[in-house]
């Protein structure tokens, strides 16, 4: 016989799956932010995207045996006068552990401020799951928007009434002796804010998108955005970006320059911030497109 579930039990998985789908959701767009070419093959360009996600940082150098890698580290030194840890020490699954110097080995970190983004990732996560748990209480108020005050001896015969009630039974069936004078129904009125929880939501995905050097567009407004208005939406978008491909280009120019290769990253991304500016999808001051 399968297992009854309680609604705290059934509440509690819907709260769990929510949290989960809007982190990997957040989890997934950061690892396919960029586009790594020229890497050996010995390199796991998802791994080293992972890495930089959970932990921030992570070291690029040779192995005897396998090759070039690129692992998490532990700091093992002291630091250098600009922050750098002078000694480094790469750990991994299965993975027997290695001490390197900045003489045989570069450090990639995820942005400028050396911080991981899982962090901040989470808490844009909670933020999306508190609205969406928010919504769910609010939609079904409508539905149920009921307040029932009895004795405690007629509780049960009202919560398997309640629970006909909930189910959307079309009709709902009752015993003779219950008293329908010894109980009261009040309605709680609640007002709907769906459509401004909704809008909440869309402007927190922004902020965690725009974290992410992602372009995003929210605005609700009917009419066309203005090549000015675009252009201030882009402005943090840019910044975020820069910031964390800013930090890996300087990784790849050091890695080029004590491997021997010739690796490139990108944002990975065919609608370029250039291409919003002046390839004649924004339109001007007075609604015209461009061109």
């Amino acid at each position: 016989m399968a297992k009854k579930y309680k609604s705290i039990e059934i509440q509690g998985w819907i709260n769990n799956q929510t949290f989960s789908a809007w982190f990997n959701r957040l989890y997934s767009m950061a690892l396919a932010t960029f586009e790594w070419t020229g890497l050996p093959s010995t390199v796991d360009h998802r791994f080293l995207e992972m890495v930089l996600f959970w932990r921030g940082f992570g070291v690029y150098f040779t192995d005897e045996v396998m090759g070039q890698l690129f692992l998490p580290m532990a700091t093992a030194s002291q630091l250098d006068i600009y922050g750098y840890p002078i000694l480094r020490q790469a750990v991994s699954y299965n993975y027997t552990s290695k001490f390197l110097s900045n003489e045989d080995s570069v450090l990639i970190y995820d942005n400028l401020a050396r911080a991981p983004l899982a962090q901040t990732m989470r808490m844009y996560a909670m933020r999306l799951w508190q609205i969406d748990c928010a919504i769910d209480v609010n939609a079904n108020a409508q539905k149920t928007p009921v307040l029932i005050l009895c004795d405690t001896k007629e509780r049960l015969s009202l919560e398997n009434l309640y629970q006909q009630y909930n189910g959307n039974m079309p009709v709902i069936f009752g015993s003779k002796g219950l008293d329908p004078s010894s109980f009261t129904v009040l309605k709680t009125e609640a007002p709907f804010h769906g459509q401004e929880l909704q809008a909440l939501k869309r402007q927190i995905m922004e902020e965690a998108l725009t974290y992410l050097g992602i372009e995003a567009n929210t605005n609700d407004k009917a009419e066309r955005l203005v090549s000015n208005e675009i252009t201030s939406n882009m402005g943090g978008i840019e910044s975020m970006r820069l910031n964390r491909l800013t930090s890996r280009q300087q990784a790849v120019e050091k890695i080029n320059k004590m491997f021997g290769l010739n690796v490139e990253v990108r944002f990975n991304s065919s609608l370029q911030l250039s291409q919003l500016m002046d390839g004649g999808l924004i339109y001007p001051e007075g609604g015209e497109p461009n061109g």
